[in-house]
């Protein structure tokens, strides 16, 4: 592929997709895992006008295929724990959440307000290889979640 194709923007771990209703991107950042530092792919949407339930059908799709074709072949393989985070209705999160269930091994979001300096609850786990708990909290590293709140 040729200069800043979607491979070359993938090593950087950040890949955006602009559409009429939302922007998509994604980043790989470190969370705390007991001992270790864990990767966990941070799938990220911004709304850009307020939208009905009908047209969350459309996005909570639209973010699934963008996972399954760029974020998931992308990311790095002992990515286990993806989370979903931007503004949004409570329905559009559950929305996207069932949609995301059964193509990531554990799915969780973003919260700004929890640990030290932000993490990821984890919702639910689809693999039973991933190493979280439903209602889990993991911390994510203070830079990476600083980043997530700008």
């Amino acid at each position: 592929m040729g200069c800043c194709g979607v491979a070359e923007v993938a090593k950087f771990g950040r890949i955006m997709v602009d559409t009429e209703i939302a922007r998509l991107s994604y980043r790989v950042v470190e969370a705390r895992h007991g001992d270790d530092k864990k990767p966990v792919v941070i799938i990220e949407f911004e709304l850009k006008r307020a939208i009905s339930p009908d047209e969350a059908v459309d996005v909570a799709k639209l973010i699934r295929a963008f996972v399954a074709e760029f974020v998931r072949p992308n990311a790095p393989s002992d990515a286990q724990l993806y989370a979903v985070s931007g503004r949004g209705p409570i329905w559009l999160y559950a929305l996207i959440l069932h949609q995301l269930l059964h193509i990531v091994p554990a799915i969780g979001v973003f919260d700004p307000k929890i640990g030290a300096a932000g993490g990821v609850v984890v919702i639910a786990v689809h693999s039973y290889s991933a190493p979280y708990n439903e209602g889990q909290v993991v911390e994510l590293e203070p830079r990476a979640a600083a980043q997530l709140t700008q």
